[in-house]
């Protein structure tokens, strides 16, 4: 008999997020992220969401760091 493996996909694996899990995954308030995207934080809109890409949230935080 062989058997199939299902992986457990956590917010770690995932490369684009929903608002809720870009909060969870930083820390933050959703009230956070909205300001950071009125100060020039790149989201995805589609179908009614935002979509948050971790690539471009790094990209936005790299600017208060440097």
């Amino acid at each position: 008999m062989l058997y199939e493996v299902s992986r457990i996909i956590t917010i770690a694996d995932l490369e684009y997020l929903s608002q809720e899990q870009a909060s969870k995954w930083l820390g933050v308030s959703r009230g956070t992220l909205i300001e950071w995207e009125k100060e020039g934080m790149k989201v995805i809109r589609k179908e009614g969401r935002v979509i948050y890409s971790k690539e471009e949230i790094r990209k936005f935080l790299l600017r208060f760091t440097s």
